[in-house]
């Protein structure tokens, strides 16, 4: 999620570390939120149920992007389950 929002994972996991200890910030269990509607273009292409699943591998100075149909999903898992080994 973290990617997804242009933040690098080292940074959230430097922030867990920073809070390791204290407080939650924010209740546990659900919260409830409502949230502004629109007819936005931009809602519309993530209102679209994913095409592909996406996956980013960094290792080094290299970054491998790989995009997988959702309809292999299963398929997609034992590949992953194998390249963790």
């Amino acid at each position: 999620m973290a990617l997804s929002h242009g933040i690098n994972s080292n940074i959230v996991h430097r922030w867990l570390r920073e809070r390791a200890g204290q407080p939650p910030l924010v209740p546990s269990g659900f919260v409830a939120l409502s949230l502004p509607t629109s007819n936005c273009k931009l809602e519309e292409e993530h209102a679209k149920p994913a095409q592909d699943i996406r996956i980013e591998l960094r290792r080094g100075a290299t970054v491998v992007n790989i995009a997988w149909p959702v309809a292999q999903a299963g398929e997609c898992a034992a590949w992953m389950r194998e390249l963790l080994r």
